[in-house]
């Protein structure tokens, strides 16, 4: 028996199993004040600033439309994915994409950088501000209009050049801590 088009599930209703399947929560976290990012035993607190709660709504979409998982590897994917097709003014997006990015390819190469070729056909959807009527169309529907081919002339971001901002945004951190240890030290 073929399937009723009244029966496919909306986006809404798959962002709600997506939420309920990674333990999200009913709203995805975006009105808590403080998020965790848990990286293997690592649990990171986060602030979840308005920065965060403009770009995650889209982030979260994107996973329904590429069907890339919130695994380690799923993230390297989609953050690959998400900054190919472009973050546009979604500075939060950038930032917590970069290093993905960055052990993405040094942990699964192949896998990422197909992500980035697949991202760099498209415009995704940080081209356009979120809207609440996404969540009533159904999954085809969202994937037209995020996987609409870039305009003619739009330039895909440089791998290359993602991959310095990475780095230097890795080593930040790592500078701060040692400055902190030798000035400890003594």
């Amino acid at each position: 028996m073929a399937e009723c088009n009244t029966c496919r599930p909306t986006i809404g209703q798959l962002r709600a199993e997506y939420f309920a399947e990674n333990d999200f929560g009913s709203d995805g976290g975006y009105c808590n004040r403080w998020v965790f990012l848990e990286f293997g035993p690592l649990r990171l607190p986060l602030y979840n600033s308005a920065a965060r709660r403009q770009a995650v709504p889209i982030h979260d979409l994107h996973h329904l439309i590429t069907g890339y998982t919130t695994t380690p590897q799923g993230e390297a994917e989609i953050a690959s994915w998400e900054l190919a097709a472009g973050t546009h003014d979604q500075w939060f997006a950038l930032l917590i994409n970069l290093p993905a990015l960055l052990y993405g390819l040094a942990i699964w190469p192949r896998r990422t950088l197909d992500a980035w070729r697949a991202g760099s056909k498209v415009q995704g959807l940080y081209a356009h501000d979120f809207q609440e009527a996404w969540l009533l169309l159904e999954l085809h529907q969202l994937q037209d209009i995020a996987l609409q081919p870039k305009p003619a002339g739009a330039t895909t971001p440089n791998l290359f050049g993602y991959l310095v901002l990475a780095t230097l945004l890795m080593l930040i951190p790592v500078t701060c801590i040692l400055g902190v240890a030798l000035y400890i030290a003594g």
